[in-house]
């Protein structure tokens, strides 16, 4: 199996995942998790981007997607010296249709805290559906 580091980007705080070395960030900032990307060196770098499917419409939730797809997109910037290994999904696409903890019981995965079974939920799922996941400018051409 190839190299594959997984990353969880919140709202000021990064989450990392190796299928190698386990853990290699929590609560980081992007720049961090930028230098811990480029001193793993890995074949595939997985990164959850906003969907494009609001489900609740409230203007609480919304402002709270809005705010995350805004700090996602700026974080992707610090990613730039790998780029050419990202590929990333929506959850509405990677987790294909399962809530967060079903996933993770799905998938046998339990510890740590939610991000980071988060991550580790998303190398899973890679390892079974690739083509889940796509180059950055794949995605947001078919947006």
């Amino acid at each position: 199996m190839n190299h594959v580091i997984s990353c969880d980007i919140d709202l000021r705080r990064c989450h990392a995942w190796s299928n190698q070395a386990g853990r290699i960030a929590y609560n980081d900032t992007p720049h961090t998790l930028s230098a811990q990307l480029v001193a793993y060196n890995p074949d595939v770098i997985l990164v959850e981007v906003a969907s494009p499917i609001i489900y609740n419409a409230q203007p609480s939730v919304l402002r709270n997607k809005l705010r995350w797809v805004i700090y996602n997109s700026w974080a992707l910037g610090y990613l730039w010296p790998i780029y050419n290994k990202i590929l990333v999904a929506p959850s509405s696409k990677w987790k294909h249709g399962h809530e967060e903890k079903a996933l993770h019981a799905m998938l046998r995965i339990e510890g740590d805290n939610h991000d980071i079974r988060e991550c580790r939920a998303m190398v899973r799922m890679y390892e079974m559906h690739p083509a889940d996941w796509v180059k950055p400018e794949t995605y947001l051409e078919k947006l």
